[in-house]
């Protein structure tokens, strides 16, 4: 399992930092983001993954990885209120 700290900028002057810990098995990926449990796939340098919090939030992630960097879109989804997402854009 490689561990990952990526760093989401938020569009505020603050970056977010999150670690997430990721594991690749024939195209099936598993892993944390945040000490939530994750689920997605790989293919290629394409990833998808959707990570659930224990109150029902998500955050679900679209990217792509290049020479070590991962670069994408994370939109979170606030529990409280699932038609809300907090996209950190």
């Amino acid at each position: 399992m490689q561990q990952v700290q990526p760093t989401l900028e938020s569009g505020a002057e603050t970056p977010l930092f999150y670690e997430m810990h990721l594991k690749e098995e024939a195209g099936k990926l598993t892993g944390d983001f945040g000490g939530d449990k994750l689920e997605g796939t790989v293919n290629g340098n394409a990833i998808h993954f959707v990570a659930k919090d224990e109150q029902g939030g998500k955050e679900e992630c679209t990217a792509t990885v290049r020479d070590g960097n991962m670069s994408g879109t994370f939109v979170f989804t606030d529990a409280g209120d699932p038609t809300r997402s907090l996209d950190p854009d």
